[in-house]
């Protein structure tokens, strides 16, 4: 009996730990599960929500649903989620009490401030039955407005072989034809020839794309031989390169070479009008009296006018910024609704002035500009490159006032396309040139580039062209 009576006491000791957490386990498999005796709440519209793409500064809104399901109510603890998303009502506030197959808003709200692509989480804090949960759900949105992306063809492209491989690019939205004033104008006062830009036209409104028009009336080409011969003047000055080179240009003020200019504008308007070609006409830059008011032949003061008997001081600020307000009135008065490209200078207006007057000289004339009811006016910056340097031009008109940039779009043309020069041509930068400085600095939604780098095989030149459309891309 002693014997069996220790054998007993021994077993059950031996045994206690093992029968105690069988016990646990029986008693833990027989309680209620946790969604049986509180409440769930769950996002009507899944594990995501995306507001898609919107342009910068802008608000979008939203209203997310939360239903409840279980057997106890739930109480709304916190909402929380972090810019650019924020909540902003809604039934769903703190402290609010959501019943059994009940359900409860969360107003949200989408304001991207930067380009780029965004994910953020929404999350719901609440108890129920003494429990605490939380509900996520992801959000995402895209931010930039995508720009507008034209081949910048070569003055000589005026046949359809040589411009519609360009247009069937799918980076392209049109094609930006360079020509000049005597081209489209060579003879007389009254006689046109409008077939080079006919034929792009053309083309474009075949493919239903689009043409920016670049006009140039002085430095890169010779203005019509007649304009002299009936009353129009012009100056002679050189230009401080290496070697120098004497250019005759007609006088940027002259009121003879204003009007001819205007005449002509009006022709032009009027031809594409018959031609149904004017809403294929996207853009046009205003080409008088130069192409870019700080190219004027200009040196401390002196026009440099050897032949029209200009001398010393003879450059006027305000006939030179009247000049630029009439070309800029004949060009949005002759084509209304199309987007006017206002070229920035790149110096001082007249070079070597201490003043540095370039920036003020174009707020003056940009506010001038936005006085008058047109399609649209475009800073038009030529000097974007692919060094990653940014806008020489973008960032003098910026140090003006701050309220210059912000008042018009933005465009860009890559320079290379004069130049020639292999240091600002695409190359493996562009994504720095593009994105960085074109995209996120500035904003820009206009992009002109060489047909020699939209033929490119290289990846990083085709990936950043896609950026163009697509800035939220851009890394």
């Amino acid at each position: 009996m002693i014997f069996l009576l220790i054998a007993l006491i021994t077993l059950t000791i031996s045994s206690c730990s093992g029968s105690l957490e069988l016990l646990s386990n029986l008693n833990s498999s027989l309680s209620p599960t946790t969604n049986e005796t509180s409440g769930t709440l769950v996002f009507t519209s899944g594990q995501s929500y995306n507001f898609g793409n919107k342009s910068l500064l802008t608000t979008t809104s939203s209203t997310l649903t939360l239903l409840s399901s279980g057997t106890a109510n739930s109480i709304i603890n916190a909402v929380t989620t972090s810019t650019p998303f924020s909540v902003s009502g809604g039934t769903c506030s703190v402290s609010s009490t959501i019943t059994n197959s009940g359900s409860c808003t969360v107003d949200l709200y989408y304001k991207p401030t930067a380009v780029g692509n965004y994910n953020n989480l929404l999350q719901v804090s609440y108890v129920s039955n003494s429990i605490i949960k939380t509900t996520t759900i992801t959000l995402s949105g895209k931010a930039g407005t995508p720009a507008q992306s034209f081949a910048l063809l070569d003055a000589s492209d005026d046949t359809a072989s040589e411009i519609n491989p360009y247009l069937n690019m799918n980076s392209v939205d049109g094609v930006a034809v360079r020509t000049s004033w005597a081209t489209l104008q060579p003879t007389s006062p009254s006689s046109y020839t409008w077939t080079s830009i006919d034929n792009a036209f053309a083309a474009a409104k075949a493919a239903n794309k689009k043409v920016t028009l670049h006009i140039l009336s002085s430095v890169y080409s010779s203005p019509p031989s007649w304009l002299y011969l009936n009353g129009g003047v012009s100056y002679t000055y050189t230009k401080p390169t290496t070697p120098p080179v004497t250019v005759t240009d007609p006088h940027p003020w002259n009121a003879t070479n204003l009007s001819f200019w205007n005449t002509f504008l009006n022709a032009l308007s009027s031809h594409l009008n018959s031609q149904n070609y004017i809403s294929t006409l996207e853009f046009i830059s205003v080409g008088y009296p130069v192409p870019e008011m700080s190219l004027i032949g200009c040196i401390n003061g002196d026009l440099n006018g050897a032949n029209s008997g200009y001398g010393p001081g003879s450059y006027d600020r305000m006939a030179y910024l009247d000049s630029w307000k009439k070309s800029v009135s004949a060009t949005i008065t002759n084509f209304p609704y199309t987007k006017i490209l206002l070229p920035t200078p790149g110096r001082s207006i007249c070079r070597n002035e201490t003043s540095g007057d370039n920036g003020l000289f174009y707020s003056e004339l940009l506010t001038y500009a936005k006085s008058l009811p047109s399609g649209g006016i475009y800073h038009y910056a030529t000097d974007l490159n692919a060094s990653g340097t940014g806008s020489v031009r973008m960032d003098q008109i910026a140090t003006v006032t701050t309220n210059v940039v912000s008042q018009a779009s933005i465009g860009f043309q890559y320079t290379w396309s004069y130049s020639q020069d292999d240091g600002i041509k695409m190359l493996g930068t562009l994504n720095t040139s593009t994105c960085t400085n074109g995209i996120k600095k500035w904003s820009a939604t206009y992009f002109e580039v060489y047909k020699n780098d939209l033929d490119s095989v290289s990846s990083t030149i085709q990936t950043t062209l896609e950026n163009i459309h697509n800035p939220w891309d851009c890394p």
